[in-house]
Order: C-alpha cells, then structure tokens, then sequence
C-alpha cells in the first residue's frame, strides 16, 4: 500500500506524522483498550524523520486500531488495518477544486449570474448581480414576491409580469435567450437588462432549478437614445437660435439704456463744475469718477464675455494671499459701498494661499460685493468670509438683501439674465457679471453656487477653487511666448487639423523638442518604426482611428513609457473622468496655446491622471 516497508526501528507510538495531524494520542489509547477509526488522512512515509524511508507512496488510509487482550485480560497487541481511499480522496478534492473553481467563476463574473433551486428559491445571487439590482446581500423570496423584492420591470417601466420574468419561466422549462428587462433599485435609479435564462436538470433528467445570466446594458441603450435624439435636437437647436436672436436684440436695447444711464451724471456734474468753478468741484469730480469706473466696468464686462466665450481669456496664476484679494476687492467696492452707507465685515482665517489670477479672482469677488451691495438696503451688512476646507479655499459673500426666488437659483448665472429685476429700484444691469463669476472660476477649476431662503431672505454666493500650488509654476501668459523645457522630448503629435497640427508642431520645435506630426491614426502608428515618442498629444475626434483608439494602440507598442495628452473641445468633468479611464495622464481643453503643451509635457505621472 505504502510502497515500502517500515524499517526495524520504527516505533508507531513515535510517529511524527501522527503527531502532527493530531491523532497520535487516538492511537494511544487503543494501546489503552479502545478500539479506535481513524480519520481520512494523507499520509506519506517519506516524511518521517525519526526513521529513514527512501522509497513509498502518498496514500489517504482509513486506519482502525483494535486491541488484543492476553490470557491475564491485558492489552497485548493492537491490530492496526488500513484502508487505502487514495482514489475515493482525490476524486473527493479535484471535486472540491472544480466547485472552488466555480465559485470563483460566479463570485467574480461581470455579468450577474442568479441560480434558483427547483422550489424557486435563490440559492446564488452574485456581485455583479447585487451591483445591478442595487441590494448588498441575498434576500431570497419566493418567485411571486420576485418583482416587488427586487424591482423588476418592463423596459416601458411597468411592472414585469412573473411569467414574463426569464427566471421563472427557465424554471418551467423554457430558455429564454436576449430577454430584456428592466430593474428600478433602492435608490430609484433604473438598470436596463439583456440576458439568457436556462433550465438546468440532473443527471437523471429530473429538474434542479434554473440560471439566469444577465449583462448590464444601460449606458449601451443611452448611446442609442442619444443618436436617435440628434434630429430632436436640430430642431430644439433651431428653436433656439431663434429665441437667441430675440434675446440679442433684447440685449441691444438694455445695452443702449444702460450706457446712457452713466452718461446722465456725468454731463450734469460736468455742468455743476462750470457753474461753481474748479474750488468747490471735489464732489462733482467724485461723481465723475464712480460713474465713468461704472461704464468702464460696463464695457469691461462685455469684453470679458466675449473673450471668455471666444476662449481667448489666459490666467496668469501665482501664488498669492486670500488677504490681498479681499482687501483689493474691497476697495473697488468701497464707492458703492459708502454711497449706500454699507458695512462690510471680512472674516478671514490667517495664511490661506490660492494658485490663481490675482487680477482675475479679485473681479470675481469684486463683482460678487457689488452685486451684493446693489440688492441690499441701505447701512446693511455684507460679510465676506475666506476658510479652508479639505484641498479648496471657500470664499463666501452673504448679504442681507432682496434674495432670490427658488425658482430663479439655477438661472441666475446664465448670460442677460437678471433675477429681480422688478423687485429693486436700482438698475440691475446687463446681467454679466454674475455670468463672469460662474466663468471665471471655471477657469481656475473651482465652482461657485448659490443659496437663497427665497425673496427678502438675502442670498450666499460661495466660490471655491482648489488651494494647492503646484511645481513648476508656469511662466505667466503675458510673456506670450513658448517656454524652453527643461529637457528636450520626443512629442508625437496627432491633430486632423492640418493647420493647428502644422502650427503647435512648429512652436514646439521651436521650443527645442523633436516633433513628429500626423493627421491620423494610421500615419501615426507608421511613424513608430523610425520614432519612439516620449510625449503623444493626441486629438480625440479624428476620423478613421480616435484618440482612444489611438492611446490603447500606442500602450500596447510603448507600455507605460509614452506620456498621453488628450486634445478635446470639451472639458467637464465626465469629459476628463473618460479620458482618465482610458489611460490619458493629462487632458487639455482646445483651444491650446504653446504654453499649455509645454506645462503639460513636463507633466509629473504620480499626480492623478486627467
């Protein structure tokens, strides 16, 4: 059995072996008088060290020790039989490995699986399966409690009939292949389902139950519906261009009215001076100042949107105090503030740094203290408040003033849109500045919001934007010209735009790089056998291969080494979420300046991607 024979010396009560899996001292007490089975065990004599076994097999015994009594009715002997279940016990663990192989199957499938027994009862419910159906654990349920328990529907939205249900009818016997369905979870978000349900049956024929196997195909269905939605919104497109054009000469006549509301003090205290003479004209001149400061500000503000609009507006970021801001804020504020007799209160937490535009985040808060001062009443209190919270710097102005309606809180940043202007005798402008605020801290990768109890409740515009400074810092943008690397790279770039391509290429040749350029995927992937890219600046939208298509290609050729660049017209964060999943390191939003490419390829691959 063994394949050798125990050496002279042996001495069972000695065994090592025994001893390690516990059953020496069940051997013992059979020398005591027992009659003792052993469990199922492996056992290899060439593992024991107390005595010399070159030759022998592994072997699963069964062993029962029975002792012999002698004529004076003690144990004289113990008879030990071995049962060699060598086979029974491998079957026994490959049956075991292939069940641990299947559950490993099923515990880490992307598409859910779901098993019911023949009674209908769900035995099996994996992740993939809890993941759609938005539950955490298996809460089995008899098959007519299936629907309300985990909210099957139809792919209309109504409720799913049982014997409509895949499960249940491969449990009748019939399987179901591209069944859909839909599924509303917990958190009454709603899943569309494609998937196949089959009987499953024993050896002797007789019904074990059935499984279902089910692919998540929402955000499929959504591509779909977008597309067939492209005519809709040509149309919706067209509506609103017209609307645009009514708004624009809407805006035209209020542009008129509001430059002319400026000029009326003007000329009066113009005519006031020659009437009194220059001695007693400081007040006229005062007047003078506020409100030239005001078109000034006017015509500011139509700039601004224009260029921001035209994506023409270039930070120049540093690293500057919350402090500085404020208080520059502040004082462009102050004349509006002291004509209403206003307080002002700045609650500031010490030593809060930004990586911004000094220029242009002191108009945000700027704006955002007039706009308050214009709203609330005279010798009312506005409170500006900078802290920090987690990696943003939150700066928030809260004013006692007018409010606004619940039903004006999502609109209030949009272009010529003024929220109560009805409500207040001062004028409310050309319903810019506000748009110039949302804008610009945009720029920054900040947000702002709003929050209002609603009319005569006064409002809180709060404005964060993230506090880190990074190394490098960028040269300002008002050097308007291509900053040398620190190193000189190998750049592939990739852009259908002939003219944009042909263009950055040469200003970051320029910049002492080494620049290859292709308007297309394939020509791209041509140009590997004589150039291997450090840096691949690719445009997403390019006909005939994509940028992601690209990427993945250039991966599987270059590994991690390549630095990816994505070129997109778009830059929301689901724009930048996507490129980051498909393994881009940056993502720049067009149009691009030299500047922007140079920052990026020095891009250190430990920040996070995108």
């Amino acid at each position: 059995m063994f394949g050798s024979e125990p050496p002279p010396e042996y001495n069972v009560l000695e065994d090592e072996i025994a001893e390690r899996t516990g059953l020496l001292g069940l051997i013992r007490r059979a020398f005591g008088g027992e009659t003792i089975r052993l469990p199922t065990t492996w056992y290899d004599p060439r593992q024991l060290e107390q005595v010399k076994v070159i030759d022998g097999n592994r072997v699963a015994i069964q062993a029962t020790f029975t002792p012999l009594w002698d004529g004076e009715g003690n144990v004289g002997h113990v008879a030990a039989v071995f049962k060699d279940l060598t086979a029974e016990r491998m079957q026994h663990e490959l049956a075991e490995a292939e069940r641990d192989l299947l559950r490993l199957i099923i515990q880490q499938s992307g598409d859910g699986i779901i098993v019911a027994n023949a009674d209908g009862v769900i035995e099996i419910f994996n992740p993939a399966a809890m993941l759609q159906h938005g539950i955490s654990g298996l809460r089995a349920a008899p098959p007519d409690e299936w629907g309300a328990r985990y909210g099957l529907e139809t792919p209309a939205g109504q409720p799913l009939p049982l014997e409509d249900t895949p499960l249940y009818r491969a449990l009748h016997g019939d399987k179901v292949v591209d069944g859909r369905w839909s599924v509303r979870r917990p958190d009454g978000t709603i899943r569309m389902l494609n998937g196949t349900s089959t009987p499953l049956a024993r050896a002797d024929g007789t019904r074990a139950g059935a499984v279902l196997i089910a692919r998540d195909e929402t955000e499929r269905l959504a591509g779909e519906q977008e597309r067939a939605a492209l005519l809709e919104r040509e149309r919706l497109a067209r509506a609103e261009a017209e609307r645009a054009n009514r708004v624009k000469d809407e805006f035209l006549a209020m542009l008129g009215h509001e430059l002319r509301n400026p000029l009326a003090p003007i000329f009066t205290a113009l005519e006031l001076i020659e009437l009194r003479g220059q001695v007693q004209s400081g007040r006229e001149l005062q007047v003078i100042r506020r409100q030239v400061d005001h078109l000034s500000r006017l015509v500011d503000d139509l700039l601004d949107v224009s260029r921001i609009t035209g994506g023409k507006v270039v930070l120049r970021q540093t690293a500057i105090r919350i402090q500085d801001v404020l208080d520059r804020a502040a004082e462009i504020a102050s004349p509006l503030l002291d004509t209403r007799q206003q307080r002002l209160v700045v609650q500031l937490e010490p030593d809060l740094m930004v990586y911004a535009d000094a220029h242009r985040l002191t108009q945000v808060i700027s704006n955002l203290l007039t706009n308050a001062a214009k709203f609330s009443p005279h010798e009312g209190e506005i409170v500006a408040r900078a802290r920090r919270d987690a990696a943003d710097v939150v700066i928030e102005v809260r004013d006692t003033g007018i409010g606004i309606a619940p039903d004006m809180l999502e609109r209030v940043f949009d272009m010529f849109v003024q929220a109560h202007p009805s409500q207040t005798n001062e004028r409310a402008g050309l319903g810019l500045g506000l748009t110039l605020v949302k804008s610009l801290v945009e720029l920054h990768g900040g947000t702002v919001t709003v929050a209002s109890g609603g009319l005569d409740r006064g409002s809180t515009f709060a404005v964060r934007i993230p506090a880190g400074v990074p190394d490098p810092l960028p040269v300002p943008a008002a050097e308007q010209q291509p900053r040398a690397a620190s190193a000189s790279k190998r750049i592939l770039l990739v852009d259908d735009n002939v003219d944009a391509a042909l263009m950055l290429g040469e200003a970051l040749s320029f910049a002492e790089h080494d620049v290859v350029v292709a308007h297309d995927g394939p020509t791209a992937l041509s140009k590997l056998a004589q150039f291997t890219p450090e840096v691949a600046i690719l445009d997403l939208g390019m006909p005939v291969m994509d940028g992601y298509e690209l990427a993945s290609l250039l991966r599987e050729q270059l590994g991690d080494s390549v630095l990816l660049v994505a070129l997109s017209g778009y830059g929301q964060p689901g724009d930048r979420a996507r490129t980051a999943a498909a393994g881009f390191h940056l993502h720049l939003v067009k149009p691009v300046t030299c500047n922007d490419v140079l920052a990026a390829i020095q891009h250190d691959r430990a920040l996070p991607r995108a």
